[in-house]
């Protein structure tokens, strides 16, 4: 009974974000399709579609997008260092971004002159990935976990990282609309996509050593404990135990960092990897710079294989990117 009084609370409290971040995106979007100008022999689709790129309207929506994605991005960062008790205010936050990302992936797929292509084009299924999800937990309650509304897709934690591609886009339309040299704008925007695939490629890094259990060298350790004694004994000469509260189905622990690699605990507590976004993002940039250090270095061979997917992806992509 407990449980599902709790879901209720945790779906009002959800829905009183959610249906006022609908209204107020819905309403942008209202007025961009009331004020699209007419034109005969053109319908309205793609009246609609050409107003809203080429408009004020829709260079207003654009630049939000691109803001609200950094923002994002930037939650993301500050959870991570956060974790595992990051404020409410995280959960309210990321679904009142999500509703808008909602509307604008939909808005986007109904104005598209093919729409099937727009839905599996790249930053189409990374509004699917991340929106849809978020909304569905949301609706039903789930909140049961560090994230509350990503207990049931933990890895939309990283593909939050990934709408900085939105920027890209952004970052086009604010050149072309410039009266800069195409030289300024090229540099704007080389910029811009290294800083955004460097950021993302950070973001994934740190989902690979911290989410998938992979054995890394050189990153800190967390260590979870049911009996608070035994974490505070554990964690005497760290930086001491910390009690994470109660979520949903979970019950009440206790969490320690350890700065030791392959630290176990005398009762056989295994740990996990807690690598920090600074320290993901020093492996990708000594990576990809070939520098390579080594004192921070994967150990399995899942996690070298898919850094050496990364680094071919990354040395596609940005050129790609700057055609």
């Amino acid at each position: 009974m407990a449980a599902v009084v709790e879901e209720e609370d945790c779906r009002s409290a959800g829905l009183l974000v959610f249906v006022p971040s609908l209204g107020a995106s819905l309403t942008v979007y209202l007025y961009l399709c009331l004020t699209v100008p007419p034109r005969r022999g053109i319908s309205y689709r793609e009246r609609c579609a050409t107003y809203a790129v080429g408009s004020r309207v829709g260079f207003f929506i654009e630049v939000i997008s691109a803001a609200l994605s950094v923002f994002s991005c930037c939650t993301y960062i500050a959870g991570t260092y956060l974790s595992p008790m990051p404020p409410r205010w995280f959960e309210s936050t990321e679904i009142s971004m999500s509703t808008f990302f909602l509307v604008y992936w939909l808005f986007n797929i109904l104005v598209a002159p093919k729409r099937f292509q727009e839905m599996i084009s790249m930053q189409s299924l990374i509004d699917a990935i991340t929106v849809v999800p978020v909304v569905i937990t949301t609706l039903l309650g789930f909140c049961d976990s560090s994230f509350g509304v990503f207990a049931a897709a933990r890895v939309l934690k990283f593909f939050r990282v990934i709408r900085l591609l939105r920027v890209i886009r952004t970052v086009d339309m604010i050149s072309n609309n410039s009266s800069e040299d195409a030289i300024k704008r090229q540099m704007m925007r080389v910029f811009s996509v290294v800083v955004v695939v460097l950021v993302v490629s950070t973001g994934f890094v740190q989902y690979l050593a911290n989410e998938m259990g992979e054995s890394w060298m050189g990153i800190n350790l967390r260590c979870d404990f049911e009996d608070i004694n035994q974490c505070e004994t554990e964690c005497n000469h760290y930086l001491g135990c910390i009690t994470v509260p109660p979520t949903g189905s979970n019950p009440s622990y206790h969490s320690c960092v350890f700065p030791s690699q392959g630290f176990q605990t005398s009762n056989g507590v295994l740990c996990k990897n807690a690598m920090d976004f600074h320290e993901s993002l020093y492996f990708t940039i000594v990576t990809f710079t070939s520098v390579g250090y080594g004192d921070i270095t994967p150990v399995s061979a899942l996690s070298k294989m898919v850094m050496i997917c990364l680094v071919v992806f990354t040395v596609y992509a940005i050129p790609n990117q700057l055609k």
